[in-house]
């Protein structure tokens, strides 16, 4: 019995010093293990909302464009205006005063997202559009600024001098021609001058197969209302819908009298006259109607019927046979390539209107002596032979080099037809070459004014358009589509979500002197998580404006919308001279190579970090570290960034020696060379939205009771156990004691 009482103290001691250990152990863990399991919990729920691994991700929809309009996305743009051009072409220094904000609303979709077998990459392409926000930005979007024109410099780095480029000019020129020659006004005329021959041969037809004379003829042209017979009279009338145009046969009889200057037949006068008045030139119908007696209506009718009623049944189709083709739309083209849609003479011969080629002595836009390309084979070498066409610059140009003995034939042509090409750039060299002074005098030239909208992104520039250079020439793509980027989603490591494996399919960026590893976050405001007490001390972004990484680097904590961020600023020294990059003055990424040869080069704002020597050549950089830097403040537990401001200014250099280019018009040999001129300054800005704060500040909030709660209730239970356990031990502990005691007395 007292063994009894004994054992069942001593058990009661026993297993309250056992709970008490493990309460505390408990305890103890609570507040030493449980924080990081906790935090790795965090971490991921952290990750389930922030890393996309398929399109049924919960933030795939924001990731592939939503995040853009629930956040604000904008670029912005000030544009440095020349004040002083007139001065700058006699060699002044360049003056500008900077204008706007021009701001627009930006967003990007993904588009063709294909994700890799294990969820761990991502491919996509970037489709970018901008809109113009009329009511944020200080002035319109049409407002005029004076600058050195890009386009022109392009076709500086094109051509050795003005020269050579005038006469590589002719060719491509000839597009601008192929406008008019593809003109109704054109068309027309054709069917007017080849209406003449097809009439005759017509009538001829049907007065021997009808057995009638001219009055007859004339008699139903002005009145039947249906075809007589016998005889094809198919085209041959004027009122096939059933009202006689009532002409009177004395007007008749002058409209098809070909010896009389107001007759349809006269090839020397009369056809010109009516050609003129059917496109509404007055003297030529006061000329007409008096002449003839008839009515504005009447005059009508006749031009009517001769330049569609008539043309399309029989001179159209002669025309064509002609020419040797089967498509309307390529007379144009027959006139340009011999001549033969006119008979073999020029339109400058004709005073017309609309014509766009004045009455020369000495020039004609056609290319007369074409004997052995077909008009098939030489509209191939013309326009159908890629970078050598003709219609090209480049083409041009490799035509020139073959005149002179320095490049092959290219185009498997004749020497007789070498030869008639070889003339045309003689004939119409005058014409071009003044058509160039115009245009180089009219925002065509190294100085343009032209609106911002045309500077960013239409271009719309005069010279180009004259050679038909389709190459863009604005400083911006809108609602175009990058070629496709291949980011980590971070499934396997959250660290690595939007990492870039390759950017627009290079994982070396083959741009520059020696590939450049891309190494690099995608800029697109998700970086790498950052949970833990160790900050990151810089980011590696890849910067598509400038076609390289660049590093942000960590400097301060701060708050948004009562977050706490890391706000990291761009690396100082980011753009030093570097011979990888073709840069050799501090402050600068060399862009020209990207950029078709214009000598591009991208700063920081006002120029900061370029030597003053470089940057004091114009007038109008104010540079200032406050102004130029960019920051991006990243909420390091979701690697959000809720706000961040990139800063960067185009400018264009007018190199050395560049004043002796135009050794043909001498408009720019006094200007000042070796000078960087600023064009625009870009910011990109985004910040977060009240809608993506609260999302942000629901999950830490959710984070917070996630970690908090199984600490306090781990160690409270622990705590619980541990006295528990000191109090039954020490009531087990006492009573065997007093029992041993009684024991001790019992003997």
């Amino acid at each position: 019995m007292p063994c009894a009482c004994t054992c069942n103290t001593k058990g009661l001691a026993l297993g309250g010093g056992f709970l008490a250990a493990a309460g505390l152990t408990l305890f103890i863990l609570s507040l030493a293990m449980f924080p990081d399991n906790i935090r790795n919990l965090s971490v991921y729920e952290i990750a389930k909302n922030v890393i996309v691994t398929s399109n049924s991700s919960i933030f795939y929809d924001r990731w592939a464009g939503q995040l853009c309009r629930d956040n604000v996305y904008t670029q912005y743009y000030y544009a440095y205006n020349m004040t002083n051009a007139d001065e700058v072409l006699k060699g002044g220094v360049p003056n500008y005063k900077q204008v706007g904000p021009f701001i627009y609303r930006f967003y990007y979709d993904y588009e063709n997202v294909t994700f890799s077998e294990d969820q761990n990459e991502v491919t996509y392409g970037v489709l970018k559009r901008y809109f113009f926000n009329d009511s944020l930005s200080a002035y319109p979007e049409d407002s005029m600024i004076t600058n050195i024109n890009p386009a022109f410099l392009g076709v500086m780095a094109g051509a050795p001098d003005s020269s050579i480029f005038t006469m590589a000019a002719t060719l491509p020129a000839t597009n601008s021609f192929m406008v008019y020659f593809n003109s109704p006004d054109f068309f027309n005329f054709t069917m007017g001058f080849n209406g003449i021959e097809s009439f005759n041969t017509q009538l001829n037809v049907l007065l021997t197969e009808s057995g009638i004379n001219m009055t007859t003829y004339l008699t139903s042209w002005a009145n039947a209302t249906a075809d007589p017979t016998p005889g094809n009279w198919n085209g041959m009338l004027t009122s096939l819908d059933g009202t006689p145009s009532d002409i009177s046969m004395s007007a008749a009889e002058i409209i098809f009298n070909a010896s009389s200057p107001l007759s349809l037949l006269n090839s020397k006068q009369g056809m010109i006259t009516w050609y003129n008045a059917a496109n509404g030139e007055k003297t030529s119908i006061n000329a007409i109607l008096i002449g003839t007696g008839i009515t504005q209506t009447q005059l009508q009718i006749v031009t009517e019927w001769w330049y569609y009623t008539f043309a399309m049944v029989y001179t159209q189709p002669q025309l064509l046979t002609k020419c040797g083709i089967t498509d309307p739309s390529m007379i144009g083209f027959c006139q340009l390539h011999n001549a033969t849609a006119l008979n073999y003479n020029s339109v400058s011969k004709y005073h017309i209107v609309n014509n766009m080629f004045p009455p020369f002595d000495d020039t004609a836009p056609e290319i007369v002596g074409l004997v052995n390309a077909t008009i098939q084979e030489f509209y191939t070498m013309f326009y159908e032979s890629g970078n050598n066409s003709l219609s090209t610059i480049n083409g041009a140009s490799e035509f020139l080099n073959y005149g002179f003995g320095r490049s092959p034939n290219l185009w498997n042509i004749s020497d007789d037809d070498a030869n008639a090409i070889g003339d045309y750039f003689a004939e119409v060299g005058s014409f071009v070459h003044d058509q160039l002074q115009e245009i180089f005098l009219n925002n065509g030239g190294l100085l343009a004014t032209k609106k911002v909208s045309d500077w960013l992104w239409n271009c719309n520039d005069p010279l180009l358009n004259f050679i038909s250079n389709d190459s863009p020439c604005g400083l911006q793509f809108n609602n175009s589509i990058n070629l496709p980027t291949t980011v980590y989603t971070g499934k396997k490591d959250n660290t690595l979500n939007n990492f870039i494996l390759k950017w627009q399919e290079q994982a070396d960026l083959q741009y520059w002197a020696n590939p450049v590893p891309v190494n690099a976050y995608s800029e697109n405001g998700q970086f790498a998580t950052n949970e833990g007490d160790t900050i990151l001390q810089n980011y590696t972004i890849m910067e598509e404006n400038i076609y390289r990484p660049i590093t942000m680097v960590y400097t301060n904590e701060t708050e948004y919308a009562g977050i706490k961020t890391h706000r990291y600023y761009l690396m100082n020294d980011s753009f030093a001279a570097n011979p990888t990059y073709y840069t050799k003055v501090d402050g600068f990424t060399n862009l020209t190579w990207l950029q078709n040869d214009v000598p591009t080069f991208v700063s920081r704002w006002d120029m900061y970090e370029v030597p003053i020597s470089v940057s004091s050549r114009v007038i109008g950089q104010n540079p200032s570290y406050e102004e130029a830097a960019f920051p991006i403040d990243v909420e390091p537990r979701s690697g959000n960034s809720l706000f961040y401001n990139i800063k960067l200014q185009i400018n264009f250099l007018f190199p050395n020696g560049s004043n002796k280019w135009d050794t043909t018009f001498n408009m720019y040999n006094d200007i000042k060379t070796d000078v960087y001129m600023p064009s625009f300054k870009v910011g990109l800005s985004a910040q977060a939205s009240d809608y993506t704060v609260n999302n942000l500040k629901s999950q830490f909030k959710q984070l917070h009771v996630l970690k908090v709660v199984p600490v306090v209730v781990c160690a409270l239970l622990g705590s619980l156990m541990f006295v528990g356990g000191c109090v039954m031990a020490a009531i087990g502990t006492i009573r065997w004691r007093r029992k041993d005691y009684r024991l001790i007395n019992d003997y």
